[in-house]
């Protein structure tokens, strides 16, 4: 699915090569397979998880060492009527990561706090405005982990979305 176009401007968008998007989809395919191996139980004291859909668009945060756990959540909430973007890095690491977000039909916004910042939070924006929720790590791979950065706030802020943390945990079954 490509981003609707709303959402980016076609001459701001980053593609990655043809390398980094097999990559990504052989590595959304395997995070695929992964989650539905996994017992999942919700504990979701605010409503915001379960499969009716929010009357408004919200910004899903989870930490950046939790990443991974974001496909096993949104398998269990593809049957949601709202689509969603995730917020991945400019670098050739997040061509691959967006490559990967495809296979869950989540479209991405690519920019970090160093990188195309600016670009990404009025994208960001946009898929608020046009009913989209947005999924973002907030203390990004460079850390400080479990810190969050300003960005976040500015969105909600500005938007009026609300901010819903989602913490998932793997704990090992023996």
């Amino acid at each position: 699915m490509s981003s609707p176009p709303h959402i980016t401007d076609k001459r701001q968008q980053i593609r990655g090569s043809r390398k980094q998007e097999w990559l990504g989809a052989l590595a959304g395919h395997a995070m695929r397979l992964w989650a539905r191996s996994l017992w999942v139980e919700i504990d979701d004291r605010v409503g915001a998880l379960g499969p009716a859909t929010p009357p408004h668009p919200v910004i899903f945060l989870l930490w950046h060492n939790r990443v991974l756990t974001l496909p096993a959540l949104w398998s269990l909430l593809s049957k949601r009527e709202r689509p969603a973007v995730v917020l991945t890095s400019a670098s050739k690491d997040g061509a691959v990561v967006a490559a990967a977000m495809k296979v869950f039909r989540m479209d991405s916004v690519r920019g970090s706090s160093s990188r195309r910042g600016a670009a990404a939070l009025v994208a960001l924006r946009r898929a608020l405005a046009g009913g989209m929720d947005v999924c973002i790590t907030p203390d990004g791979p460079k850390g400080p982990r479990y810190e969050m950065q300003p960005g976040v706030i500015k969105l909600a802020q500005s938007t009026g979305a609300p901010i819903v943390f989602v913490h998932l945990d793997c704990p090992s079954a023996w």
